[in-house]
């Protein structure tokens, strides 16, 4: 007991500073990234045959594997490996994206790759139509052909037989957990990394303007913006959810971010409301009852994502870390929101009540501050005016830069929650 108990008193720093940084530094590695012993991901090949699409992976050694089937679009096939390195064929590493991607065919019309954690990695295979897996099995390396493969047949079905196919596992691989553990105080003066979020793209267009302006598209530009102020001031790596018109669901943009041991993560995104005056900048956090119902899941589950390979990982102290590790992320996302607020009043105009609280599934990252930033309201004709021009969103942009500059320097908070944030009892 002696031990969670020491565990848990160093585990809110840790997990801001030990964290984030372990993560990074394997992720931001990317394809090219070294890791001693583990298998490499060659090549993913596809092949058809009447109803069926067979997906082979080109594996240098034989790995732990698990293969399961998600909602989201089509349909989605999803296989969990023992972490890999990348030198995949067939494919392309999108290095600010922290992932990589490929065409599919049959049932498949694309496919990504990337690590999930420190130790698994995971492909995601976006499905063209509904389809089910009909078996899954290994080949191993033979005169003709020095890989091991992992084959994984899909065969055609409707909207059915896919749902009822959610429940079935293939492989019975388990990824392991891994415990954080706090970094050396050198290793905090690392960069920080920042996750932006561009929302929408692709087939979703988010809010459309009066005179036809699209959400996704200024959200990226916003998005690609920010990241170019950033980079500039070197004191920063940043990664982006999507660079490009792509759509991503909510899960895989959070996910992005906990891969890459954000430090912080910013949703960007235009408002829009029936009432065509509404105008101004606002900003979002995780309510308090989002918060707590997403924690009543993870418990049900037993699916406590940041507890990473713990040997004596017993349930109890998993449900520990995890509500340490909520309520600190819920705290600095709401440090951060009022350091945000000042920058933006000094660059546009806000609502009132500019930091107000939702339950959007993007901020949901138990163990990533987090912030959804609506930049206008879209459905405003003037605000679709500014929100359309470039020198308006660069200063826009520069403000929240600011405000991240702020932030990691303690700059622009309270005196209450610069004690609390230093971990100093706050006044009363």
């Amino acid at each position: 007991m002696l031990k969670i108990v020491r565990f848990c008193l160093g585990f809110v720093d840790g997990l801001l500073k030990g964290l984030p940084l372990l993560l990074a530094a394997a992720w931001i590695g990317g394809a090219g990234a070294a890791a001693g012993s583990q298998a490499t991901l060659k090549d993913v090949r596809f092949g058809e045959n009447g109803d069926v699409t067979r997906i082979v992976l080109d594996l240098s050694e034989e790995v732990g594997y698990r293969a399961f089937a998600l909602t989201g679009g089509d349909g989605r096939i999803v296989i969990d490996l023992e972490r890999l390195d990348y030198e995949v064929a067939g494919g392309r590493w999108l290095a600010g994206q922290g992932l990589g991607e490929g065409k599919g065919r049959g049932h498949v019309s694309k496919f990504r790759y990337a690590h999930n954690s420190q130790a698994a990695s995971r492909i995601v295979l976006d499905l063209k139509r509904p389809a089910i897996i009909k078996e899954a099995f290994g080949i191993p390396p033979s005169g003709q052909n020095a890989n091991y493969r992992l084959v994984i047949d899909l065969k055609a079905a409707d909207g059915v037989l896919f749902a009822a196919s959610l429940d079935e596992t293939y492989g019975g691989w388990t990824p392991p957990t891994v415990v954080a553990t706090p970094t050396p105080a050198s290793a905090s003066k690392a960069k920080k990394i920042i996750v932006i979020d561009s929302g929408h793209g692709g087939r979703d267009p988010g809010a459309i303007g009066p005179k036809n302006t699209y959400e996704k598209t200024l959200t990226l530009a916003a998005g690609l913006k920010l990241k170019d102020i950033l980079e500039r001031r070197g004191l920063y790596d940043v990664v982006l959810t999507r660079d490009s018109d792509e759509f991503l669901d909510l899960e895989e943009r959070t996910q992005i971010a906990r891969a890459a041991g954000a430090d912080l993560f910013i949703s960007l995104h235009a408002d829009a409301n029936r009432n065509l005056s509404v105008r101004g900048s606002s900003v979002y956090t995780l309510s308090e009852k989002a918060s707590d119902e997403y924690a009543k899941k993870v418990r049900a589950e037993g699916n406590y994502h940041i507890i990473d390979d713990a040997n004596d990982s017993a349930s109890e102290v998993e449900g520990i870390l995890f509500d340490l590790a909520r309520r600190e992320t819920k705290n600095q996302s709401a440090r951060f929101a009022e350091v945000l607020i000042p920058e933006l009043v000094g660059a546009t105009k806000v609502v009132n009540n500019t930091h107000r609280r939702a339950g959007y599934r993007v901020l949901l990252a138990p163990d990533v501050p987090a912030v959804l930033l609506e930049m206008a309201f879209l459905s405003n004709a003037e605000d679709e005016k500014l929100l359309r021009n470039p020198a308006w969103r660069n200063n826009l942009m520069v403000a929240v830069a600011d405000a991240i500059d702020a932030y990691f320097s303690g700059r622009g908070m309270s005196e209450q929650v610069r004690q609390a944030a230093a971990g100093a009892a706050p006044i009363n």
